[in-house]
């Protein structure tokens, strides 16, 4: 990867193809998406036809993986129908050029949503051949910082989209991103830097910093992990503890096994 790359900003893989993986690059200046066809063991360009821009959002479409979706935060939406090999602009009906985060239906291919800065979440169901605002209900603090804005599309409900940033929150539609609603509850308030659903419409919530939540329940309610481990049984307590002024708390836990061992704490 190019030496003017401050890393990657977004990666897809290839659903028909593992060994294939595009990366968007926060980019000084050169190429802004590189692809590898060998499982990352060598990196090109994926073609010059797509000008400078940092990409932080590539889908690709899963039932046909020769068509790939990037977003920009300079340059817009691009797309191209030939595995990278060349690339258009779709941005008909986009407020602005400034996208900072992407979602496709698994199911409804045709359809995609963006995070565009200052302006919400906008939906396309042609395949990017022009958009429309779909922003009914979102808070107005959702785009302050959409740098690190997120959205997901539920693969068992079409209707169900999520969209999210630390400034703003948590954000559910139940009907295609013509409303939305807030989900903040048990999440800390810089919820929403990243968003994933898996195969069982399990919600999981990234925070900004490095925390991962998870609902099973359609985002009603949220708890952080890890989850390999369901409860613990309570060993200790303290009853208070308290740093302020001048004074500073320091708790050390010391393992005296000879092996390595989890500890898990838990704050109230």
């Amino acid at each position: 990867t190019p030496a003017v790359s401050l890393g990657a900003a977004a990666l897809a893989v290839d659903p028909s193809n593992p060994s294939v993986v595009y990366a968007g690059l926060f980019a000084h200046n050169g190429p802004g998406i590189m692809i590898s066809r060998n499982a990352g063991g060598s990196w090109t360009p994926v073609s010059t036809t797509i000008p400078f821009a940092t990409f932080d959002g590539l889908v690709i479409d899963p039932k046909n993986p020769s068509t790939v979706y990037a977003a920009s935060m300079n340059g817009g939406v691009y797309k191209s129908t030939d595995s990278g090999a060349n690339w258009t602009g779709v941005n008909g009906g986009l407020p602005n050029n400034k996208i900072h985060a992407i979602a496709i239906d698994p199911n409804n291919t045709s359809t995609l949503y963006v995070r565009v800065r200052g302006s919400g979440v906008y939906k396309t169901t042609n395949g990017g051949a022009n958009w429309s605002a779909a922003n009914s209900g979102l808070s107005s603090s959702i785009d302050l910082a959409s740098f690190l804005s997120s959205l997901a599309v539920d693969p068992n409900n079409s209707s169900v989209v999520y969209t999210g940033s630390p400034s703003g929150g948590l954000f559910k539609s139940t009907d295609g991103g013509a409303s939305w609603r807030a989900i903040n509850n048990s999440l800390p308030p810089n919820s929403g830097a990243a968003l994933a659903i898996d195969p069982s419409s399990s919600v999981y919530a990234g925070t900004d910093d490095g925390r991962v939540f998870k609902s099973t329940d359609g985002g009603a309610t949220f708890a952080v992990g890890p989850f390999t481990v369901s409860s613990l049984p309570a060993i200790g307590s303290l009853a208070q503890i308290a740093s302020a002024g001048t004074w500073k708390m320091i708790l050390n836990f010391l393992n005296l096994g000879a092996a390595p061992a989890n500890i898990r704490t838990s704050f109230f």
